[in-house]
């Protein structure tokens, strides 16, 4: 089975619905700060030396409350930014394919729409002065996608210099323009929301301590695929708090990003179509991967999640018995720092399941399998190839049937029954 680079294999056509919403920098919305009743209470004529401690301690508690408040109120004007672009150097801001109804706000000044500069390549070009701060808003648009080259077509921003980006992505999704405001809290991405917007942005960074807000908890289509793909300064990851996937929604999200180091949280339990396809492929600094807790799969769900991840050292535990076609296709190809599989309970294997599963992990030297039923087609073509040489296989007692070679239990390897 050839692996197809782009979006990998038997990706369909999509319709992607970009729902962008555009308004000023100083169109966040409010935080309400709560006021404290104060409660009344009596003083003991003799307070006994616990009742002393118990008003030390509760002294030394609203001493530390006001901090906390604080820290509360920072972080709720910080969601409340609409999506923003720092720069930390002179140069321009590249924006491909800008939408029709495409605004931003410079320095907290009024809205002002983009124009296209160079007609042939369908791209704005901005020039920037060190510390101006562009806040951008849009409307609606529609992308259809098929493979990775359909992406040309989306909106991008680029840079040529140093710049950070943070605030809340939902600015591009629900203004209001009758009255101007866009909502920080909106939950819903319609179809291709943001895939590849900051495709390929070699010069972008996180804000030292502003983070960049995902918020939407029910996802669409294709909504973030290949949205920070190549940007090789992004070190760390902002917050994935959706439990409602939907088909691509996080393919090659982080692919190739160079310097990310650490992975989001991944509550979903119930996933789509390839939801997690390459998300983390060639992800070189990630050391460590996600809680992957779904026990119910889709077709090629997980396939090259972590491909090429060559300093990734444990892989997480995969609990779902009931396989589908694809569902771990090359997830691990290529962790080359990887020395033990996780405990693959599934009896029977599905078409092309394990698939390159570890294939080139050259110093995997331990694999637990379960497997009964290994019948489904491809399902262990080239599973280990390219792996250690000498290691243990640990596979289930009443297992018989198991082959050994690249497609099997690998050539060299002591194997055990499962107790």
């Amino acid at each position: 089975m050839k692996k197809t680079r782009n979006l990998k294999f038997l990706v369909p056509a999509l319709l992607a619905a970009l729902v962008l919403a555009f308004a000023g920098c100083d169109n966040g919305s409010s935080v309400e700060e709560e006021n404290d009743t104060p409660v009344a209470t009596e003083t003991p004529k003799e307070a006994e030396p616990e009742a002393e401690d118990k008003k030390e301690e509760e002294a030394a508690a609203e001493e530390e409350e006001p901090a906390a408040e604080e820290e509360e109120v920072e972080t709720r004007v910080a969601f409340n930014e609409p999506l923003t672009i720092e720069f930390t150097e002179d140069g321009n801001l590249l924006i491909m394919n800008p939408l029709a109804t495409l605004k931003y706000s410079k320095n907290g000044g009024d809205l002002t729409s983009v124009t296209i500069t160079n007609e042939a390549d369908k791209q704005a070009e901005i020039q920037v002065a060190k510390n101006d701060k562009f806040c951008f808003y849009a409307v609606t648009t529609n992308y259809e996608i098929s493979q990775e080259e359909d992406i040309e077509y989306c909106m991008m921003i680029k840079s040529d210099v140093s710049c950070y980006v943070y605030g809340n992505i939902m600015s591009l999704v629900s203004l209001n323009e009758k009255t101007g405001e866009w909502n920080p809290n909106a939950t819903e991405l319609k179809e291709g929301a943001f895939a590849a917007l900051f495709f390929d942005n070699a010069y972008m960074e996180n804000h030292p301590s502003k983070p960049l807000y995902l918020p939407a908890t029910s996802l669409a289509k294709y909504c973030y695929a290949f949205m920070f793909r190549s940007c090789e300064k992004i070190k760390n990851s902002p917050e994935l708090p959706a439990m409602t996937l939907a088909e691509g929604c996080y393919t090659n999200m982080f692919n190739s990003c160079y310097s990310l180091t650490a992975a989001p949280k991944l509550p979903a339990n119930n996933l789509e179509e390839r939801c997690y396809m390459s998300m983390f492929e060639d992800c070189k600094s990630l050391t460590k991967a996600p809680v992957l807790n779904a026990t119910k799969l889709a077709e090629g769900c997980y396939g090259y999640m972590f491909e090429d991840c060559t300093t990734l050292t444990s892989a997480p535990d995969l609990p779902a018995t009931e396989l589908v076609s694809n569902c771990y296709i090359g997830m691990f190809k290529k962790c080359t720092e990887l020395t033990t599989s996780p405990v693959l309970k599934a009896k029977k294997l599905e078409m092309a399941c394990y698939y390159n599963l570890f294939s080139g992990c050259t110093k995997l030297n331990k694999i637990t399998c379960l497997a009964t039923d290994i019948s489904g087609d491809i399902c262990l073509e080239n599973w280990v190839e390219n792996i250690a040489e000498t290691g243990t296989f640990i596979k289930a007692a009443d297992m018989t049937g198991w082959p050994t070679g690249s497609n099997g239990i690998p050539t060299g390897w002591t194997t055990q029954d499962a107790e």
